[in-house]
């Protein structure tokens, strides 16, 4: 086998990084660094100390070549056994088998377009294609794939490509890209997109990306773009990786160490209008200071789920909030809500009281404000007019009525 042929065993990926002797041991081994580290036990080194292949730590191993390896079949192959003959496909999922528990018959890891020796044509008709979860290896296999279809969707979810420098241009009519867990950072996505005039969407959940100012990438008609669960900490790192892109309207940053956003003196993201930050270390005043960031007259946001009052008051162009819209009804009263207490020095505050006017003093009740006064008149006795002098009874209006006729009844004996 090739080094850098990708593999499956029990439902867990690896790549092929060593073939040959591992002394003591007789027989031909394989050096295998798995895509998950739970599955691994090391970083190539072999019990005799010997380094024979490196990986991250707690991701390697050694299997006898004689050991059960899936080595994934052909695109049309696995086409065939799922979808027929059919010749009119649009849409079509050849998802590799989950990690864990049991998979769908369909399951299948794909590993390459055609077997040694095929000479038919490939699928013309196919738009949205999955293969996640498949064993190949290299941009240059999924270009053998796709060069004939309108493909305007791809997903490679928990795919690991080998980083090229140059893609072959089989992409031309791709919109939503979907790269999840494949190791995919902003520079090798930034090369991906020269060969995607199309490209709209993009998915790089789960890749372990640090920043998006290694590169400036071009992606001029890229409006969404899902970075959630990376490693992204400074705000000003996101801002000058997606502020070159002229019509991005959507960022999702869920799951990320984000630290403090500084305020802007003038909008830093032109198109920007959805922006998610649920499970962020974000505070209120950074949530402040990204509205500051933001050109567009009325936005939505992700956040918190238990702060909708707060967030409403806090941030004046919010018109959506957690994927539920902000009715005119609710923002006045939570702005009135939000000017319950004095906010020295906070500009929002003085804002609002500027349109709502300045809060009412609260008033304080004493136990005198709770106390009712009644006239009891009972049937045995004159009208009161003709009462000679009267007695006074404060009773609280939270009294029970059983209590009242005991205190009139006492007053009566």
């Amino acid at each position: 086998m090739l080094v850098g042929t990708r593999l499956a065993r029990h439902g867990h990926t690896g790549t092929l990084l060593y073939e040959g002797p591992l002394p003591p041991y007789p027989g031909t081994f394989y050096g295998i660094a798995w895509d998950c580290a739970e599955h691994g036990k090391h970083d190539g080194t072999a019990p005799d100390g010997t380094r024979y292949f490196a990986c991250a730590p707690g991701h390697g191993t050694y299997l006898a070549a004689t050991a059960r390896i899936e080595w994934g079949v052909a695109f049309v192959d696995a086409l065939r056994e799922k979808y027929g003959d059919r010749s009119d496909l649009r849409t079509v999922s050849l998802v590799g088998p989950p990690p864990h528990g049991p998979s769908d018959p369909s399951c299948v890891y794909v590993a390459k377009a055609v077997p040694d020796g095929y000479r038919g044509a490939l699928p013309r008709t196919i738009t949205t294609l999955d293969l996640s979860r498949s064993l190949l290896s290299s941009w240059d296999e999924v270009a053998r794939i796709v060069r004939d279809m309108p493909l305007t969707s791809l997903a490679l979810q928990h795919v690991r490509l080998r980083p090229t420098a140059h893609v072959p241009c089989a992409f031309a009519h791709l919109e939503h890209l979907s790269l999840g867990d494949s190791g995919t950072d902003w520079a090798q996505m930034a090369v991906l997109a020269r060969a995607m005039p199309r490209l709209a969407s993009i998915e790089l959940a789960r890749n372990g990306i640090t920043t998006l100012a290694s590169v400036d990438a071009d992606m001029p008609h890229v409006h969404t773009i899902q970075l959630e669960d990376n490693a992204l900490g400074a705000w000003h790192d996101v801002v000058r990786g997606v502020s070159r892109l002229p019509r991005l309207q959507k960022l999702v940053l869920t799951g990320n160490p984000l630290e403090r956003i500084p305020r802007a003196s003038a909008p830093t993201l032109p198109a920007l209008c959805d922006v998610h930050v649920d499970a962020t270390p974000l505070d209120w005043d950074d949530v402040q200071a990204l509205e500051t960031h933001l050109a567009a007259p009325a936005w939505s946001l992700v956040y918190h789920r238990d702060a909708r009052v707060e967030a409403i008051g806090r941030l004046a162009k919010l018109t959506c909030l957690n994927h539920t819209p902000i009715t005119p009804e609710e923002r006045v009263d939570a702005e009135r809500y939000y000017l319950r207490e004095p906010r020295p020095g906070d500009a929002r505050y003085e804002a609002l009281v500027r349109v709502h006017g300045p809060p009412a003093p609260a008033s304080v009740a004493s136990m005198h404000d709770k106390l009712l006064s009644i006239s009891y008149v009972h049937a045995s006795t004159p009208h009161e007019a003709a009462w000679d002098e009267a007695t006074s009874l404060s009773l609280l209006k939270t009294m029970p009525m059983r209590l009242v006729h005991r205190r009139l009844v006492q007053l009566r004996s």
